[in-house]
């Protein structure tokens, strides 16, 4: 096995297994085993930090939803409720932990809105609240819009989860025995 299949296992694995287990403040499946004939490990949930962990505080108005959009959104989450489908839009508070942050975020934040209370309309997640979910850290500059922002971050992978699959990979092929030809070939190109 290549270098390349490598790297596509862990992207697979990174596909099954999911953020929550790193404490990033999003839903996801919190455990993943794998056991291959050549890699055989066990990724387990660490714990899961509330999204209240990663808001900021003093936000501008500018995230918070005009009467108009939060009036059609809720419109159309009921419009489906009544026809039973699940669409419409997630309203979450800083106890709560986020749904998933998608790439279409930017259109109109509706997977993930931030209450303000009774008497705002909620605001959609800043992009470095988008990268804090994602497990970037607040170095991490985004010289881009925000719309350009949103995109990237919901393309991402989780920052934690690529590195703790990454190590465990890496740890494994050093300690496993078997599979010497893949070890000579994967272990000398990637760093420690």
């Amino acid at each position: 096995m290549d270098t390349t299949t490598l790297i596509a296992w862990a992207g697979l694995l990174l596909a099954v297994f999911f953020a929550g287990s790193f404490a990033i403040p999003s839903k996801k499946v919190r455990e993943l085993s794998w056991n291959q004939s050549w890699l055989n490990f066990s990724l387990a949930a660490l714990f899961i930090l509330p999204l209240g962990t990663i808001l900021e505080s003093d936000v501008d108005p500018k995230y918070t939803l005009t009467d108009h959009l939060w009036k059609y959104l809720r419109n159309y989450a009921d419009k489906h409720k009544a026809a039973g489908n699940g669409f419409g839009f997630g309203l979450v508070t800083s106890s709560d932990v986020a749904r998933t942050l998608s790439a279409r975020y930017h259109k109109d934040g509706s997977e993930i809105l931030v209450s303000q209370g009774n008497r705002r309309n909620p605001r959609r997640l800043t992009p470095r609240e988008c990268a804090r979910i994602m497990g970037f850290p607040d170095t991490f500059k985004t010289p881009v819009s925000d719309t350009q922002a949103y995109r990237q971050f919901g393309n991402s992978v989780v920052v934690p989860v690529v590195s703790k699959i990454a190590k465990t990979v890496l740890e494994t092929l050093r300690a496993s025995p078997r599979n010497t030809s893949l070890k000579q070939q994967c272990l000398p190109n990637l760093a420690a």
